[in-house]
């Protein structure tokens, strides 16, 4: 009797795997809302933010990169680009006008990416980071009260 209530624990045990019963897998994305639309170099579509203010509606057909601003100073301008692996070069403008300004963008994680634009002298004329679909205010990290506390870090909010 006791053999076989051994072997029924044994084969309970091996029958389910406990790490799905007790932390079952689940994408961040999951946890944020509707999963991002990705190329398959890391640029997301929908919205990217650029920290200044601006606000750019986004969609990505390949390596290709269209836009319109949304928000901000520049609405009504369009951006337009290629990816190549981790970095794009785009420019901006006026629909069926000369550029006012070029850029490169270099991914920095899934999240963000490191911006410059110049003006067409070639002089910079913006700098930052821009922010797949999240404000750019709000962090994409783990929430502060979740973050470890450092020994010396100052508990007070």
């Amino acid at each position: 009797m006791r053999m076989t209530a051994v072997a029924l624990a044994l084969l309970a045990l091996t029958a389910c795997k406990p790490s799905d019963f007790y932390a079952p897998e689940q994408k961040d994305d999951e946890l944020l809302g509707a999963p991002d639309v990705k190329t398959a170099d890391g640029f997301p579509a929908r919205c990217w933010e650029d920290g200044l203010g601006n606000a750019w509606n986004v969609s990505v057909t390949g390596n290709s990169v269209s836009a319109s601003s949304a928000a901000g100073n520049q609405i009504g301008l369009t951006l337009t680009g290629a990816i190549k692996k981790d970095e794009l070069d785009y420019s901006i403008g006026w629909a069926n006008a000369p550029p006012l300004a070029t850029g490169s963008a270099h991914l920095i994680d899934s999240q963000h990416a490191w911006f410059k634009t110049s003006d067409p002298a070639g002089q910079l004329d913006a700098h930052g980071l821009l922010h797949f679909n999240h404000p750019a205010q709000l962090t994409a990290g783990q929430p502060a009260e979740l973050q470890p506390v450092a020994d010396c870090a100052n508990p007070t909010p």
